[in-house]
């Protein structure tokens, strides 16, 4: 047992100091150091294979006293000439025991004793099943017998350090890959930059886009840098190349850099996160050649961002004379058609293709217009008109005014055989009234038309209008033009399919094609706006089918398939209608639902999961198929869907060890919350060193009129790889071994940073307040860092405020009321957080140094449930300002919330009808958009503290 106990500790031992280590290299040769001396062995080391697997190195080595270092010489070794079948030597586990090197093969042999090895153990380490080096135990004083006890203990050490390195060089190697390529992105001419797949954070920008850009720093928000918007656009290449998994293109307005871009985006991993490398180049001068403009304006654009169509009708046009001189001369010796086909074989766009066509025709033919007019074949409202024009004679005209849907087809019943006719001035008298109005209001001499069919469909019709002279068509003219129309309503045809299967693509994008569920990042946007409209009764599963591989491997990947889909669709029918359904990946579905009964939903859910078991089990011989499924039922303060999936996910890992169910709840696997809190305690100082912590604002209102007093700061922690690990888990954690203090001062500094930023820009201040714990207050040293804090940024202790729980006052109340009064004397505002959260402090309440009484969250709600609640809390609210403090009511959620607390006086509001906490950059845009009055707080403060001098 006493081995044992050893071998436990030195696992241990070796798990946190790899995860505590800033640095990993450091830290492995303290490892190799200290299972050297506790094995007693002579050498250990570490041998790292090179990218071609036939060479090794000794990258770490540490020796016993008097044993002669190896490293230096053992570089580049050579598996098949220095030691032919030397990888041969490790067993399926990749252990290589030899306790009498002299029994080895010859060159083998040569090799170890050439270091005076003795006996030795070592272990492979492998990468995907490729063998990528091997950690030693060396006994250079004699020979050595190892137990099965010590090669399992040093071979489970191998495998973590192997494991560590592993990602350590495959990261090394990123950076280096990163590097250069930053270098080459560096020297590119386009604007590049790179931005995180999920929060769009910028985490790269090339030297033009720095130099162009100044003010844009890494880890801000491309939307808010470049756009100048307060959320992610909604047209975007990254959002699309992420929704698509390959790259996308579009064009885009940027009014940052006034100008019109071809942007492209494309996946990529960057230093180890999901990201999206995107491209901007010029395309400014081609887009003035379109210059879009909504067509009843009747005006022409030649700069500026081209808008969408908002009217029934979007009109395209070009004037740029010095590009339609240069496609008017394109192909000038070839055919009409021949050039047709060149300009749509060029052109990646069919609005770009048809622009560039008809300042082509225009100048070939030497015309005043050229128009192009689609009747959509889907929406008989909205239809589409392209114009050139010169800019001499014409104007573009207005579809409203002059080309009317009745004359449109008017002209279709006067076509000739090749689809086209031609109108004059000089036959005016000879026309029916419409066909007169054309001429008139267009200002034509003559007009050609070409009508455009698609599978026996009138289309469009293409026009070419002379407004200086007229002009006689003749019949090869006219055969040209019927041709290009032709090819115009072929290319709209295949632009038709192409948007049909843009559409198809689209459905799929939100819908796993196998079972027809919710894709999960679509079950995740609408199951969080679920959540935004309240929690209460909602429920996460999360399931799987244990063993879902081998089950593949047992009856083949189609049978695998049905079995999903069959899987799909006893959750669909066994859900209401406010049940949202998805296939998160391979075998896992996760659902949210609601329930009635807990215990009800519990068994309902394990029948269906044992009746479909028995089923396919009945099915398909041979395999045991057993349902997984893990169940959260949605805690009041649970507003984010990450965490209620993450919940109910660790809920169904547990049902491998509660084997008295397939079904699991998350309140039952303490185990999994203690395996949480254990990695929660290895990983919170290298959370904080490299900023998965985060602070949040949430805004405090000023009830009378809505405008913002000031606001509170959170802590949040999201770790590298997307999770958030929720402040009801970590919070409670770090009180208790005393990190707390630490997270709270970085709150204070972040909180502080901002503060001075604001300042510095000019913009106004305002109140925010930081939380303080009990352990904070029990520190002696507390208010000296505070003012430490606060000195060095050269904030005014008006601007500040702390915050601490009613339970803290339950202990150590000498110590907590000195603190406070402290804080209050230099100038800082107190407040007592959770007042009613279950504990009473009424009896010292009329004594503690504090200025505002903040009433807890639940306790707001479950007052405003019946008339007595109410009346109690509107009577609290009266004592409370009486006593001359400053009420606030948090758990603000809805207009009933807000109505109830401003009718009993209550000053200050908080909750999420107003905002729900928010990261600094969106908290900045939602300011933009409130009034608030920064100095609010201290007023009433002011008149309260009057109030109860003189009461």
């Amino acid at each position: 047992m006493g081995l044992r106990r050893v071998n436990t500790q030195i696992i241990q031992y070796v798990f946190r100091a790899l995860y505590d280590s800033v640095d990993l290299e450091e830290a492995i040769r303290l490892i190799l150091q200290i299972v050297g001396r506790q094995f007693d062995v002579s050498r250990v080391y570490i041998f790292e294979n090179q990218p071609d697997g036939l060479h090794t190195d000794n990258t770490f080595e540490w020796c016993n006293d008097g044993i002669q270092p190896e490293m230096s010489r053992l570089q580049c070794v050579s598996y098949e000439v220095d030691a032919p079948g030397y990888i041969d030597n490790f067993n399926e586990k990749g252990i290589f025991f030899c306790p009498d090197v002299s029994r080895l093969e010859q060159r083998q042999r040569r090799l170890l004793e050439g270091q005076n090895i003795k006996s030795t153990v070592q272990c492979a380490f492998y990468d995907s099943g490729r063998l990528e080096g091997f950690i030693g135990f060396d006994e250079c004083r004699r020979n050595r017998i190892w137990t099965g006890e010590q090669i399992d203990a040093l071979s489970f050490v191998a495998k973590i350090l192997g494991t560590f390195l592993i990602k350590e060089r495959a990261k090394k190697k990123t950076e280096k890959q990163i590097n250069g390529l930053k270098e080459i992105l560096d020297n590119l001419p386009g604007w590049i930059y790179v931005v995180d797949a999920d929060t769009y954070e910028l985490l790269y920008l090339n030297r033009k886009t720095r130099e162009t850009a100044t003010s844009s720093r890494i880890g801000k928000y491309c939307y808010c840098e470049f756009m100048g918007l307060g959320q992610p656009c909604q047209s975007c290449p990254a959002r699309e190349a992420v929704r698509r998994g390959e790259p996308a293109a579009m064009e885009i307005y940027n009014g940052f850099l006034n100008l019109w871009a071809d942007a492209a985006g494309i996946p990529v991993i960057w230093e180890g996160k999901r990201a999206v490398l995107l491209s901007l180049q010029d395309i400014t001068k081609y887009k003035r050649l379109q210059a879009y403009a909504p067509a009843l304006s009747g005006k022409r654009r030649t700069d500026g961002p081209l808008p969408v169509a908002q009217d029934e009708t979007m009109a395209i046009y070009a004037s740029d004379q010095e590009e339609a001189e240069r496609y008017g001369e394109f192909n000038s010796t070839g055919t009409v058609m021949a050039a047709a086909l060149e300009i749509f074989r060029l052109q990646d766009t069919f609005a770009k293709a048809v622009q560039v066509l008809l300042a082509f025709l225009g100048r070939r033919y030497g015309l005043s217009r050229v128009s192009l007019y689609m009747n959509n074949s889907r929406d008989s409202v909205k239809n589409t008109i392209y114009q050139w024009v010169d800019n001499q004679t014409a104007q573009p005209i207005s579809l409203s005014d002059s080309f009317r849907k009745e004359e449109f087809f008017i002209c279709h019943g006067l076509y000739d055989q090749r689809g086209t006719m031609v109108l004059s001035r000089d036959r005016y008298d000879t026309y029916k009234e419409n066909l007169r109005r054309v001429l008139e209001q267009s200002g034509a001499l003559s007009v050609l038309f070409a009508g455009l069919y698609s599978d026996g469909r009138y289309i469009g019709q293409l026009a070419l209008v002379n407004c200086s002279k007229a002009r006689a068509w003749d019949e090869k003219e006219r055969g040209e033009l019927a041709e290009v129309a032709g090819l115009i309503a072929s290319e709209a045809k295949t632009l038709e399919a192409l948007d049909d299967a843009n559409r198809r693509a689209e459905y799929y994008r939100d819908v796993d094609p196998l079972t027809g569920l919710f894709t999960y990042n679509m079950f995740k946007e609408q199951a969080q706006k679920a959540l935004d409209q309240g929690v209460a009764r909602r429920v996460l599963v999360a399931s799987d089918i244990k063993g879902f591989k081998y089950i593949n491997s047992a009856i083949g990947y189609t049978q695998g398939d049905n079995i999903l889909r069959m899987f799909a669709d006893m959750v669909v029918q066994s859900s209401g209608p406010e049940v949202i359904n998805a296939r998160a990946n391979g075998d896992v579905f996760v659902t949210l639902g609601v329930y009635e009964d807990r215990a009800d939903f519990q068994e309902k859910l394990l029948l269906s999961n044992e009746n479909f078991a028995r089923l396919q089990n009945q099915i398909y011989d041979g395999i045991n198929i057993r349902v997984r499924s893990g169940v959260y039922f949605l805690d009041p303060d649970c507003r984010e869907i990450d965490l209620a999936v993450d919940r109910a996910n660790l809920a169904r890992k547990s049902v491998d060890y509660i084997l008295k169910s397939t079904v699991v709840l998350y309140k039952d696997a303490p185990f999994s919350i203690k395996l949480r809190e254990n990695e929660m305690i290895n990983r919170m100082e290298y959370a904080l060193m490299h900023g998965e912590f985060q602070v949040y604002y949430q805004p405090k209102i000023y009830l009378k009129d809505g405008s913002v007093a000031g606001a509170e700061a959170l802590v949040r922690w999201v770790r590298e790889d997307g999770r958030v690990i929720p402040p009801d888990e970590f919070i409670p954690l770090f009180e208790k071994n005393g990190f707390i203090t630490k997270i709270d001062l970085f709150v204070l500094g972040c909180v502080c940073r901002w503060l001075k930023e604001r300042e510095e820009r000019g913009e106004p201040l305002f109140k925010i307040s930081v939380n303080l714990s009990g352990a904070d207050v029990r520190d002696d040293q507390l208010v000296s860092y505070i003012a430490e804090q606060v000195e060095a940024f050269g904030i005014s202790p008006e601007y500040l405020e702390f915050e601490l729980t009613e339970t803290a006052f339950l202990s150590d109340t000498e110590q907590i009321f000195s603190v406070l009064k402290r804080l209050q004397d230099m100038g800082f505002t107190t407040s007592i957080d959770d007042f009613g959260s279950g504990y009473s402090i009424m009896n010292m309440v009329a004594e503690i140094p504090t200025d505002i009484i903040k009433m807890d969250c639940a306790f707001v709600q479950n007052c405003g449930k019946t008339d007595r609640g109410r009346e109690f809390l509107g009577q609290l609210v009266l004592l409370v300002r009486k006593m001359g403090f400053v009420a606030l009511c948090e758990g603000i959620e809805t207009q009933d919330h807000l109505n109830m607390v401003k009718k009993m006086g209550c000053e200050l509001g908080q909750g999420y009808y107003f905002s729900r906490p928010v990261p600094r950059p969106e908290f900045e845009e939602w300011l933009k958009k409130q009034r608030f009055h920064p100095g609010e707080i201290c007023d009433m403060i002011e008149v309260n503290h009057r109030g109860k001098q003189e009461g």
